[in-house]
């Protein structure tokens, strides 16, 4: 059971999880996400 246990703890580790929306990837919500975002519409709208 315990290699078991181990490999499962491997395995959650290893996820990746992002939080829509955090564009810059640092975990938070600010104001650099809505700026990013902003421009990205710029460029393609604009």
């Amino acid at each position: 059971m315990n290699a078991l246990t181990a490999a499962l703890k491997t395995f959650t580790d290893s996820i990746i999880t992002t939080q829509p929306g955090d564009t810059n990837g640092d975990g938070h919500y600010s104001v650099g996400d809505l700026g990013m975002v902003a421009a990205a519409l710029e460029e393609n709208f604009c």
